[in-house]
């Protein structure tokens, strides 16, 4: 792994999960969770990196997606935002 494909993994995953966590997709715990898993997929490769970052872009706007549906189906379990936890990131990254 050179220097450079590491400090674009670090940027990227840094990117990646400060911007879900100010839209509230990801918690704090998803967004340090994120962030470890977008740099070790970012180091495994591109098409990985590419791949990961469409799932997390789709995911997040189709969460998004009828709130107030899963709100009357999901009562006071619902999330607003969706924000996903460390264990919710770390089980969609393993999918």
């Amino acid at each position: 792994v050179t220097g450079a494909r590491a400090a674009v993994a670090l940027a990227f995953s840094t990117a990646l999960s400060a911007a879900g966590y100010r839209k509230r997709s990801l918690s704090a715990s998803g967004a340090a969770a994120a962030f470890v898993v977008g740099v070790l997929t970012c180091l495994a490769g591109r098409r990985l990196a590419a791949v990961l970052i469409a799932f997390f872009v789709t995911a997040s706007a189709l969460t998004k997606v009828g709130a107030h549906r899963k709100r009357a189906v999901e009562g006071d379990a619902f999330r607003e935002g969706g924000q996903r936890s460390w264990v919710q990131v770390l089980s969609n990254s393993m999918a």
